[in-house]
């Protein structure tokens, strides 16, 4: 994996994984996972921040993880009804040398308006991610990145959170939401390309002395950084297109970014996103 555009590093992976997956009550799914994985942050660039270069090295992960689902839309790339509910919670420090917990929920809901083929999409998302171990800080290769096309559009990828230097260093909780609406298009008589107008918002954090847990400044309360961090979220909003493929969603959006932190990096134009999950 080379993460050079936003992070001066390369990462490697090898994973061993097994899983059992069930089927539940009202197409509820349930997936039981274990999976051993090999992590190596290696070639750092010559501009390689000094988080980054203490994150370097390897690191092994044994981990437990489930995952609960609802899903009944009608499409996964571009919904126009049915909704989706998502909870998956991990467990690391069976083996390895790294111990944590993690949580993500995801919720999406898709609504069309009265007879008319205008679609109303509704999206939120949130996670945390506790490290048990002793210097108490989370391993860079399990933190959350928020920011993108397929995130939070109007930033660049991995654009939202905290940085060192030039550095994208990911955070251990966050949370995003998003509205959008899908429109048909004068003169287009395909239903698959659609125009689209949207918001979306989110905010990232480090659960450290960097980030929420830090020292408070002269004349501040520990709960200043906390409601900062929930009241001042990086937004943006625009308008594009929609293309939707037989397996993946097609996007072009014109971005304004709205509200960015210091550390952010604001996109503002075009943006083209390609993927199958989208804020």
């Amino acid at each position: 994996m080379d993460n050079r555009p936003y992070s001066a590093h390369d990462e490697i992976r090898r994973t061993l994984s097994t899983a059992y997956r069930a089927s539940g009550f009202n197409g509820t799914t349930h997936e039981l996972q274990y999976l051993m994985s090999w992590r190596d942050i290696c070639n750092l660039g010559l501009g390689a921040s000094p988080t980054l270069r203490g994150e370097a090295g390897h690191s092994l992960k044994s981990a437990i993880a489930y995952t609960l689902a609802h899903d009944d839309r009608d499409s996964h790339t571009v919904p126009t009804r049915g909704s989706l509910v998502k909870l998956s919670t991990e467990l690391a420090g069976l083996l390895g040398d790294v111990r944590f917990a993690k949580t993500q929920f995801e919720m999406q809901t898709n609504q069309r308006i009265g007879e008319s083929e205008y679609i109303l999409s509704t999206g939120v998302q949130g996670g945390l991610l506790w490290s048990f171990g002793q210097s108490g800080r989370s391993p860079l290769a399990d933190r959350f990145f928020l920011g993108g096309q397929t995130s939070v559009r109007g930033f660049e990828f991995r654009g939202i959170g905290p940085r060192d230097h030039n550095d994208s260093v990911g955070g251990d909780v966050f949370y995003a939401a998003g509205v959008s609406l899908l429109t048909p298009l004068p003169y287009v008589k395909t239903p698959a390309l659609k125009g689209h107008l949207w918001a979306n918002a989110g905010q990232l954090a480090l659960l450290d002395n960097r980030g929420l847990l830090r020292k408070p400044a002269r004349g501040s309360l520990p709960v200043d950084e906390i409601r900062r961090f929930f009241m001042r979220p990086s937004v943006a909003a625009g308008f594009g297109l929609v293309y939707q493929h037989s397996i993946v969603r097609v996007e072009l959006s014109c971005c304004l970014p709205l509200v960015a932190a210091t550390t952010d990096r604001p996109k503002p134009g075009l943006q083209f996103g390609l993927g199958v999950q989208f804020l």
